[in-house]
């Protein structure tokens, strides 16, 4: 952080590649495609390239990461080879956020760190790395507010000026409201079924959250996840980096963020070892692809070079969770050895990911509300049954399977010119925005993490303003609060009629009212969920019950 910003090698180039200050890196397309008139980075979002574009990125600050501390651990007198080794050993940390509702506090709240500073081992105060980047420059074309002098120093999270001072102070407070409990539950929620539900084993639909190319009711991806993390820890719009696109690589939480997302990637790709990235288009383009290009798994993912010659790495390079390409893996994966052994893998990651974000136990929970509730009109289905034999709608066995019930939003990316919050509630919400997450009736939302200033690019509102979305999944708090008498839609309809409601904020000042945001919808679906006598759960095709939000402002347009 501290390496002269005009060296490739510093934090504020590498930070630069996804975004500001739009400057090319290491020479790395230097001639810019065309019609994009203006550079706005490498960064691929809203496309199949999503997931395996930041895999090199994290490869690249890692590299960095461990060259400076093998630096470092030359200069100790004392026990060098223990420093030596554990400067080889080290890797960048994630921060499994489907796991743990915020992050290790003294990462977000202590200035300075204790170490062992060479070359003695002696202890003594250092910046803390994670708690926020000094600008070494001012750039002059970051996003308002992040130009204006009482922003351009630091990173910030939260943050709000201090009328009587004029400076920025992040609201810590704050930030611990919006990362709720509430909010972690529906991370686990949507990380389980996003790695073990078979409406998610190809590529398009778990890559991104671009909705346009994919029927209503489209589940989650990992990139809605994502998204959502970059919202809650920046802040939304004007008040972090992290929460802005152009900025938010500056934010040192970005790449803890960006490590557990390709995590998420790995486990995914253990699972479904024969899908991987499709042919498709990179909607708003940047600095290598044309706003509308074709890109698949051969696209050069710049700038990230895989050789000393200019060639860079591509997806098809990529297509293994962990084979030692990158020099590291997650503990998820340890004991396995015979990675042909795909059968073999797949049991052992699916038992490890059900231990962590409990799917097939979820589904025996919303059974064991429904038991006695519905009654079998219809056979039971075969416990080898196929997703394509459960059909879209039916009388379900009541001990076999159990109706799920999701909030599905649909919005244009850039409606309201940057990042915003699609919150989704059971019961009243909180009149304050900023009590949104932290209020009993949240149950979860989706956020875009869209560009402030699209009018850079043409395309990004001609082209590349896209539809995006995602799921929120309601079952788990219908069955919490107990009052319906099952999940029968002859129950659940009413009830969602009645208590289901959304805001949608930008991070400042009031809410939005949804008829003001550009194409937003919610729908409501109900999908079969079947428990295999393997334990697994097969998923069915979803029916969406436009009756729940008809009418209603940011509602079913539908007229049927």
């Amino acid at each position: 952080m501290t390496v002269d910003s005009n060296s490739n090698l510093s934090f504020f180039q590498i930070a630069g590649i996804h975004g500001a200050p739009y400057i090319p890196y290491d020479g790395a397309g230097v001639q810019h495609v065309e019609p994009t008139p203006e550079f706005l980075g490498y960064c691929s979002h809203a496309s199949v390239l999503f997931p395996t574009w930041h895999r090199p990125y994290m490869a690249l600050i890692e590299q960095e990461l461990q060259r400076v501390a093998l630096d470092i651990a030359q200069r100790y007198t004392n026990f060098k080879e223990d420093w030596v080794d554990a400067a080889i050993q080290l890797r960048f940390p994630y921060w499994d956020w489907s796991s743990t509702a915020r992050p290790p506090r003294e990462l977000y709240t202590q200035p300075k760190l204790t170490v062992a500073l060479p070359p003695l081992g002696q202890s003594d105060e250092i910046d803390n790395p994670f708690l926020l980047y000094r600008f070494q420059q001012k750039p002059a074309d970051f996003p308002s507010p992040f130009v204006l002098p009482a922003w351009n120093s630091v990173t910030h999270r939260y943050g709000k000026v201090n009328a009587s001072t004029g400076v920025v102070e992040d609201d810590i407070e704050a930030l611990e409201r919006a990362l709720s409990d509430n909010g972690l539950k529906n991370r686990r929620d949507g990380t389980g079924r996003l790695l073990l539900s078979n409406t998610i084993a190809t590529w398009e639909p778990f890559s991104n959250d671009n909705q346009g190319r994919f029927p209503e009711a489209a589940p989650n991806s990992l990139e809605k996840l994502h998204g959502n993390i970059h919202w809650f820890l920046g802040g939304g719009g004007g008040r972090g980096h992290l929460s802005s696109p152009p900025v938010a690589a500056f934010d040192p939480f970005f790449f803890i963020h960006h490590s557990q997302t390709d995590r998420l990637l790995a486990l995914w790709m253990a699972m479904h070892p024969d899908a991987w990235v499709t042919a498709s288009k990179e909607n708003k383009g940047t600095w290598t692809i044309q706003a509308g290009g074709a890109v698949d798994a051969t696209t050069p993912l710049t700038p990230f070079y895989c050789t000393g010659d200019g060639q860079f790495w591509s997806s098809e390079d990529l297509q293994a969770p962990t084979d030692g390409l990158f020099g590291y893996s997650y503990p998820d994966f340890d004991g396995i050895v015979d990675w042909s052994d795909k059968v073999a893998v797949q049991n052992k990651i699916r038992a490890h990911i059900e231990a962590l974000y409990p799917f097939a136990a979820s589904v025996k929970l919303w059974l064991a509300f429904d038991a006695g509730a519905s009654q079998s009109l219809c056979p039971p289905l075969p416990p080898t049954a196929a997703t394509a034999a459960i059909p879209a709608y039916y009388c379900y066995e009541a001990a076999r399977a159990v109706l799920a019930w999701s909030a599905h939003i649909t919005v244009k990316k850039f409606a309201l010119r940057g990042s915003f919050s699609v919150s989704v509630f059971l019961g009243d919400p909180p009149s304050d925005p900023e009590d949104y997450a932290a209020s009993p009736n949240f149950v979860g939302d989706y956020a875009a993490f869209a560009h402030p200033t699209p009018e850079r690019c043409a395309n990004c509102t001609r082209i590349g303003d896209i539809t995006v979305g995602g799921e929120v999944e309601l079952t788990r708090v219908i069955v919490e609060r107990a009052e319906v008498a099952s999940l029968h839609p002859d129950e659940v309809v009413p009830y969602l009629r009645r208590e289901l409601c959304w805001r949608v904020w930008t991070g400042s000042g009031p809410a939005v009212h949804p008829a003001q945001v550009e194409e937003l919808q919610i729908d409501v679906s109900a999908t079969p969920h079947y428990l295999a006598d393997e334990g697994e759960v097969v998923v069915g095709e979803p029916v969406v019950y436009h009756e729940v939000t008809r009418g209603l402002p940011g509602g079913c347009r539908h007229s049927d």
